[in-house]
């Protein structure tokens, strides 16, 4: 599982260094390769990158079957999206992990991102996007908190 916070400077390959408490949670759960993970833009999550381990990947978004998509407008245009935004990629032995330059210029990453554990997988933002968008939530997340209480404990009003 995936928690805190954790700001980073991209070195000039355009690498991070992946905090070691992500690694080690990679390596205790067995998916995959130590401090291998998938880094995707996911639809509908804003202006940051998803990093999953290859395990929560394969679960999230490999539930559909390809040949099917032939067959299916939507299914073309998630599996493209997904696909094409997608990126498997290992840390080296000092934990940096190479962020692609079409998925850094299409979220907007420049020189310093922040890391957001969010349980199940890492969001990677711009620092200064990451600041705006705790900005203009900070202030609804009481009532977030209260409609998500609401829906989980079946209470409609």
């Amino acid at each position: 599982m995936f928690f805190g916070q954790h700001t980073k400077a991209l070195d000039d390959k355009h690498r991070i260094i992946i905090p070691s408490e992500y690694r080690k949670a990679v390596k205790e759960k067995g998916a995959g390769k130590p401090g291998e993970f998938f880094l995707t833009i996911t639809p509908g999550k804003g202006r940051c990158l998803s990093l999953f381990t290859v395990e929560q990947f394969n679960k999230l978004f490999m539930q559909f079957d390809p040949d099917s998509s032939f067959n299916n407008e939507d299914m073309q245009d998630y599996a493209r999206f997904i696909a094409g935004y997608s990126h498997l990629g290992v840390c080296d032995k000092q934990g940096r992990y190479a962020i692609p330059t079409n998925l850094r210029e299409d979220v907007g990453i420049q020189k310093e991102v922040v890391l957001v554990g969010v349980i199940t997988h890492v969001e990677i933002w711009d620092s200064g996007m990451w600041k705006q968008y705790n900005i203009e939530k900070r202030a609804s997340i009481s009532e977030v908190t209260r409609r998500i209480r609401r829906e989980q404990s079946g209470d409609e009003n």
